[in-house]
């Protein structure tokens, strides 16, 4: 883990890991977070903060209190919004706030958000019980979904966590609303530029992963350049989820 965290000091993943190895976490199950809190000495409760606010925190001194937003109603959700919170507690950011917006991934950004993000996914999915199947698989939705199913995440925090993992150049694309949310890059892909004009019908039919011309998706791309790519709408929460996977890194 070479990232150094937005303040330059403490690596979030490291902090993760290390907690992990202290509590002596078993890293192929979920991770029970209460525990987790407990050892920590952080409360955690449940109440309504204000409109928008998903989750926040307080660390001065011993006092360590986290607050979640009742009204979550996806449990995967909330678990990653308490993991991101004890990211924000565990890295001394003191009092902290966190909106929806706080949550939005885009891996070539660095903030304290973004620390407390990498940190919630390391905790829950922990790399080094990923890296395996990464390697042997390709990224689909269904291998999305089983591993998101199987420790208790919510696929969208899956499906970037085993972006990152990729060593195939590989974009996780968030879209809401009729445009691109944010996008979550593996390490090798910060050559490649999304599209400002991607389209929703774009996604339409992308339910089995299928070639596509690379331009379809990014700019900058030579003519030959290829990928493969798949997505799937979530009607319940109105986004779509698309991953791509490069074939060539030509690009003009």
């Amino acid at each position: 883990m070479k990232n150094n965290g937005f303040f330059g000091k403490t690596d979030p993943e490291f902090m993760a890991i290390k907690i992990i190895r202290e509590l002596e976490l078993n890293i192929n199950e979920p991770i029970d977070l209460y525990y987790v809190a407990e050892k920590l000495n952080i409360v955690i409760k449940k109440e309504k903060i204000k409109d928008g606010i998903l989750g926040a925190c307080k660390a001065v001194g011993l006092k360590r209190l986290i607050v979640i937003d009742p009204d979550i109603d996806n449990e995967g959700r909330e678990r990653f919004t308490i993991a991101h919170e004890i990211g924000h507690v565990i890295e001394h950011h003191g009092v902290h706030c966190c909106r929806t917006e706080d949550f939005y991934w885009n891996s070539k950004g660095v903030s304290v958000e973004q620390d407390a993000n990498l940190f919630a996914a390391e905790l829950l999915m922990p790399s080094t019980s990923l890296a395996d199947i990464v390697k042997k698989n390709d990224i689909t939705m269904e291998l999305i979904e089983k591993l998101a199913s199987e420790r208790n995440v919510s696929v969208t925090a899956m499906a970037i966590k085993l972006v990152k993992l990729s060593t195939d150049p590989t974009v996780l694309i968030y879209f809401e609303g009729g445009k691109v949310k944010w996008a979550s890059y593996s390490k090798n892909s910060d050559f490649v530029e999304l599209k400002n004009t991607i389209m929703s019908d774009t996604f339409d039919g992308m339910k089995i992963t299928k070639q596509y011309e690379a331009s379809t998706f990014f700019d900058g791309m030579s003519d030959e350049a290829t990928c493969w790519a798949e997505a799937k709408y979530f009607g319940n929460y109105k986004f779509y989820l698309c991953v791509v996977r490069l074939d060539d890194k030509e690009y003009d």
